[in-house]
């Protein structure tokens, strides 16, 4: 009976998958199959020395039997996720497969010839590649230029491999690279037409090698070709005036002219600039309400206007009305990699505003369009990486520098780790999938990366399409202290609930570490602050020793300080912070619940401030009406009139959005704390 492969066994059942495999290798120690699914295995279990020892083994076994290509590539996997704790990825699974790579496409041209062996350092390339190991596709290409010494094609990929491999300035790669770059230029590879000529330039450039720039300044086909193209049209007088303004009274005159221009005529530019000087006074909940009624008005009369359709997304989701927002993006009708540079206008706080589908006869559902701008990510790496690899039958060499700086970039997008936190959040805010112990699918198995990698973002935001700056001053820039608090809340979640965080934290460094990172968290609002300082307690709880109490009393403090954000404002003020004191709160119940690591007492309190947030939210969602919206618009000193339907759809848009409040955490043991 053959040992079973390493993708037969659930993640929970690794351990036993072990000593399954370890009995089978006890007869068939030579097995490369049974060997790549205890390395495999081992990774999974995070026991690194031990993977290590196997990998030591393939080693000497090699020396008189060599794997086939299956079991080679299952080896490199899982020599390649003994590294997975490292940052900077590695860009090599290690000498030990590098070196069976060798011998098995050494082996396979000598015994079954030419074709073969072409075949088997493609299956390399490609391998490497898409787990992005360029040293690994690096020695491909070696490999690939030993079997056809004359093809430019290979030669001038290995010279951008080696380009991409390089870490640090002036470093062995930085140089070999260059060597490459002039010898291709030497030789005159822009002479054969079929050739994309454009990677010793980029290394130039790259490298900053001036001298080799302007070398090569008269060879048309070594040159880019740029597009020149103005991207700042001419601008207004108003729009001038804007950018000039010093003071606020300037200011103010400025905004006083545009809003009466566009009230007057109807002219767009007048109503952007209207909208933009208004945010320029300060992101006021008056100011930030007459900004959204002149873009409503406009859309009226012009409602092909993506910039007035997507300021709207932001002022909305800055006042808490997620249900106009959701409308609102989804009429622009963003498309593919629009959404890693535009989707962050809804989707930063969108659980903590509006998690709850929208009713009608086409339901608009927040979680549905989380999932669709995720799957953005994966999607487009797999077109990316299928034009990456060919470009070695196409002869785009070219393309290799600029698809990778792609790749990576979608990999490490800030708004890609914003997406699965909020979509994580809320699934957890949803009821309980009824056949079974969790909530939804919040508890099904996200790729777990270390640390370093949530933090270490590409930001490709887009706050361009609204003049001056506006779309910055409405949202603010959320960071990285974003994702990490959002990243402990999910990960506290996930260890009360027994299942895997999408964080690693194998070993005690680790969890040390995300804990010093939660702790020294800068940057969050007062209430943020206090879900923070809980939620460690809470973290610090889950991973302690069994029948350690350290912790209990500094959990206590913490958990007294967390109250609901009464205040005396009208619309959605304190809604962010509602629901942000649900998660942690829920948090407190599940450590206790379903974990039992912390007393009763505390998650009595958890329950009663949970029931007072109840009450908190009904009452906000009572109190909104035309009235109090009108009260906060009129008066004002531009002299603008609200109508009621506007003030109708902002009543039932924060109505709605309180009205979630009540619905958290129903069907997951704290329905009883509604019925009141």
């Amino acid at each position: 009976m053959d040992c079973p492969a390493f993708d037969d066994y659930e993640p929970g059942s690794y351990s036993y998958a072990l000593d399954q495999c370890n009995a089978y290798l006890a007869r068939k120690s030579a097995d490369y199959g049974a060997l790549a699914t205890k390395l495999r295995l081992l990774a999974a279990l995070f026991r690194f020395e031990e993977g290590q020892a196997v990998l030591d083994q393939i080693a000497t076994l090699k020396k008189t039997k060599l794997p086939t290509l299956e079991n080679l590539l299952q080896i490199t996997e899982g020599a390649a996720s003994l590294k997975q704790l490292e940052w900077p990825p590695a860009l090599t699974a290690g000498p030990v497969v590098s070196q069976l790579w060798d011998a098995v496409v050494k082996d396979k041209q000598q015994r079954e010839g030419l074709n073969a062996a072409f075949d088997a350092v493609e299956l390399r390339w490609s391998a490497a590649l898409s787990e992005n190991r360029l040293a690994d596709a690096q020695q491909a290409l070696v490999q690939l230029k030993q079997l056809q010494p004359g093809k430019k094609v290979f030669y001038l990929a290995h010279a951008a491999l080696t380009q991409l491999c390089s870490t640090t300035e002036d470093d062995i790669n930085s140089r070999i690279a260059l060597q490459l770059a002039r010898k291709a230029v030497a030789d005159e590879f822009d002479e054969e037409r079929s050739l994309d000529c454009r990677v010793p330039r980029q290394i130039f450039e790259v490298q900053g090698s001036a001298s080799n720039l302007q070398a090569i300044e008269d060879r048309p086909r070594l040159r880019k070709t740029v597009e020149t193209i103005d991207i700042n049209p001419p601008q207004s007088s108003l729009s001038t005036q804007l950018s000039q303004a010093e003071t606020a009274e300037q200011l103010f005159a400025i905004t006083s002219k545009a809003i009466s221009t566009f009230t007057q005529t109807g002219d767009k530019d007048s109503c952007l600039h209207s909208i933009s000087s208004l945010i320029k006074l300060g992101p006021t909940t008056r100011n930030l309400l007459i900004s959204a009624y002149l873009a409503e008005r406009l859309l009226l009369t012009s409602p092909h206007t993506p910039p007035a359709k997507l300021i709207l997304v932001y002022i909305y989701m800055r006042l808490g009305l997620g249900s106009l927002a959701l409308v609102h993006f989804k009429s622009l009708d963003v498309k593919r990699i629009q959404f890693d540079t535009l989707g962050h206008a809804i989707f930063t706080k969108i659980s903590l505003v509006h998690y709850h589908p929208l009713p009608g006869k086409k339901p608009l559902d927040p979680l549905t369009q989380l999932k669709a701008a995720a799957q953005v990510y994966p999607s487009s790496d797999e077109q990316l990486l299928s034009r990456e690899i060919n470009t070695l039958y196409s002869a785009q060499t070219g393309l290799l520098i600029d698809i990778h700086a792609l790749r990576t970039s979608l990999q490490q997008s800030i708004t890609r780790r914003i997406l699965i936190l909020e979509r994580r959040r809320i699934e957890r805010f949803r009821p309980k999938n009824p056949k079974s112990n969790s909530n939804s699918d919040h508890n099904n198995p996200d790729t777990s990366f270390p640390l370093s990698s949530w933090l270490s973002v590409s930001d490709n935001r887009d706050f361009s399409n609204f003049p001056h700056d506006t779309e910055r001053d409405v949202y603010g820039i959320f960071g990285t202290e974003h994702i990490l608090l959002n990243l402990l809340l999910d990960t506290i979640w996930s260890l009360a609930h027994g299942s895997a965080p999408v964080v690693l934290l194998p070993t005690d460094q680790t969890k040390s570490a995300f804990l010093a990172a939660c702790r020294d968290l800068t940057g969050p609002s007062p209430e943020e602050d206090k879900v923070r300082v809980l939620a460690c307690g809470l973290y610090k709880v889950l991973t302690r020793n069994s029948g350690d109490v350290a912790g209990d009393a500094e959990l206590k403090t913490s958990l007294s300080n967390l109250s609901p954000p009464f205040t005396e404002s009208t619309l959605t003020e304190g809604i962010h912070s509602t629901y942000l004191y649900l998660d942690v709160l829920r948090c407190v119940l599940a450590t206790e619940r379903f974990a039992g690591r912390i007393g009763e007492g505390l998650s009595a309190h958890a329950e009663r401030v949970i029931k007072e947030l109840g009450h908190f939210a009904e009452g906000r969602r009572e109190g909104v009406d035309k009235n109090s919206v009108k009260e906060l618009v009129g008066g004002n000193e531009w002299g603008v009139e609200v109508d009621e339907g506007f003030c109708g759809r902002i009543v039932d848009s924060a109505r709605e959005g309180w009205a979630g409040v009540r619905e958290v955490g129903r069907g997951d043991g704290t329905k009883k704390l509604w019925n009141h």
